[in-house]
């Protein structure tokens, strides 16, 4: 069963974690493993080392925007600028995926487009809004705690 390609596709639509449990062939094959990481990056690392050496394979991956992928890269990949380039171009979201931002070039990070740079931005007032308004909450609770300590006191 774990060389039946029908099956092993039924198995990897439905759980991209199946690719590990299938054989060596199937895991060479770009259809199946493409299947199995559309929906969480870890089954990558199942993949064969043929299809892991593959740039174009890896970037056919990063275009269904599964942005963790880019953790399992070879590292010889993973620091080709060139390529870097191309998998911010096709998805700029993987810049911030987790531990792929040190392979990023300060460089490149230019690449991330306007409109992601004013989500950011958004992003940023709000938590500093936020951030702001506990301040003000926990001084003013102070405050006022500290003013009926001293009404005691008195």
């Amino acid at each position: 069963m774990k060389h039946d390609r029908e099956i092993v596709l039924a198995a990897v639509q439905e759980n991209g974690f199946a690719l590990e449990y299938v054989g060596e062939r199937m895991r060479n094959d770009k259809e199946i493993v493409l299947e199995a990481v559309k929906r969480t990056s870890q089954p990558l690392e199942c993949a064969s080392q043929d299809l892991l050496n593959d740039k174009e394979f890896l970037l056919e991956v990063v275009r269904c925007g599964n942005n963790g992928i880019l953790n399992y890269l070879p590292n010889d990949i993973a620091f080709d600028k060139e390529f870097v380039l191309q998998a911010i171009k096709l998805n700029s979201f993987c810049i911030g995926s987790y531990g792929f931002a040190h392979f990023i070039p300060p460089s490149l990070a230019h690449i991330v487009s306007d409109k992601e740079r004013d989500m950011l931005e958004v992003v940023k007032n709000k938590l500093l809004s936020a951030m702001v308004m506990f301040w003000n909450i926990v001084m003013n609770y102070i405050e006022r705690e500290c003013t009926i300590v001293i009404m005691m006191l008195i």
